[in-house]
């Protein structure tokens, strides 16, 4: 029976724990120590991509990939992605299974997955999704496992409003191309948010200058839609936050996004930073937030009209 899709699967991605207001965690833009520490308050990351794969009508997985629009300053400028130079374009990645149930809620599966942030000497590309990870040049500087979380993504109906092609972004972006990169490839209409979190496992300390391994990230802020009007949709994803793209991301979702198992989403996030102890460096409590965004699937068994 043809699937038209109501209520998907939310997704997300983040890393600390959302406290009332925002803290601060010391950064260090270029990893050199020349010029470039930084008190940061917030990661705010660029619109990207997330994918949802449903494997049954009870799991799924969701992958994630952004680069950094900005890092938003205590005092001072804000840091622009790239702008001090080499090593300094970061980008961050996320894969994690998620169970689904019934209103189109998905919950993150506890140590099944991983978030990880990288620096590297040029902006990943979310049109082809390739130059988020492990390119020549990138250097891991963040790790961390999935804990929990979940959220929701919800299209509407297409009796309610039509397909639509989605790719609407029509600017070019470095080396991405404007306009519709992908003609034959439309989409149901799709909003949603989310809210993960996960625990830091290894960091890189001359970029991050007084984080502390164990630290909990919450992800706030994020949105998903479609269809895209601020990035190009990504033709691949890492499967692992490792591998450089590998995984089938517009190529996997058929003709209309939205109606089959596999979903892509344009995805929006910022984190900011809490449990900044007030002592010296090297042991102060910090988390680092970076958002990833949802996804949605289309589900079989779901009424027309169905709300998330």
């Amino acid at each position: 029976m043809r699937k038209y899709g109501l209520l998907a699967t939310g997704l997300a991605l983040a890393l600390w724990a959302t406290p009332a207001a925002a803290e601060t965690i010391s950064f260090d833009t270029n990893g050199a120590g020349a010029g470039g520490q930084m008190a940061a308050t917030v990661f705010d990351w660029a619109p990207g991509n997330s994918l949802i794969i449903e494997h049954s009508l009870t799991s799924a997985t969701v992958l994630f990939q952004a680069n950094l629009n900005v890092i938003q300053a205590a005092a001072g400028s804000d840091f622009l992605n790239g702008s001090s130079g080499p090593g300094s374009w970061f980008t961050a990645v996320a894969a994690f299974d998620v169970t689904l149930s019934a209103g189109g809620v998905f919950t993150a599966i506890p140590g099944s997955g991983v978030l990880k942030i990288y620096a590297d000497n040029e902006r990943g590309n979310n049109l082809t999704g390739l130059d988020f990870t492990t390119d020549a040049g990138a250097v891991e500087i963040l790790s961390a496992t999935i804990l929990s979380g979940g959220r929701i993504f919800n299209f509407t109906p297409p009796a309610i409003i039509a397909p639509q092609q989605l790719d609407q972004f029509t600017s070019t972006q470095g080396a991405e191309p404007g306009g519709d990169n992908y003609p034959g490839v439309q989409t149901l209409s799709g909003t949603g948010a989310t809210n993960v979190q996960a625990t830091v496992n290894s960091f890189n300390s001359a970029y991050f200058l007084n984080l502390v391994a164990g630290t909990t990230i919450a992800f706030t802020n994020s949105s998903q839609i479609d269809p895209y009007n601020q990035a190009n949709p990504s033709a691949q994803f890492s499967a692992n936050g490792i591998l450089n793209g590998g995984t089938a991301g517009v190529g996997a979702v058929g003709p209309v996004n939205g109606l089959g198992n596999t979903i892509i989403a344009q995805s929006d996030a910022n984190t900011s930073f809490v449990g900044v102890t007030a002592v010296p460096e090297p042991a102060s409590l910090t988390l680092l937030g970076l958002g990833l965004a949802g996804s949605a699937m289309a589900r079989r068994r779901q009424k027309k009209n169905a709300q998330a």
